[in-house]
């Protein structure tokens, strides 16, 4: 090999490594743990609404409304 060469190879394997100590870089990084974050904590709810316990939902809570500023009904 040719000194040329060999400086090439080594331009190459340093251009290969990304710069990840840049504001870009970190920033970027962050966004995505945002993202996987947010999307692990909605797999997490849905997960939890599948195979959790049941609730009330509107359907039975619908019987159990009252008015409570209504005025009581005349006798």
């Amino acid at each position: 090999m040719s000194n040329a060469e060999i400086a090439d190879n080594k331009w190459e394997a340093q251009a290969a490594k990304p710069p990840i100590y840049t504001v870009t870089a970190i920033s970027q990084l962050l966004m995505i743990a945002v993202l996987a974050f947010i999307f692990l904590w909605l797999v997490k709810g849905s997960l939890q609404g599948i195979f959790g316990e049941k609730k009330d939902g509107l359907a039975e809570a619908f019987g159990k409304m009252t008015n409570e500023a209504a005025p009581a009904p005349a006798k």
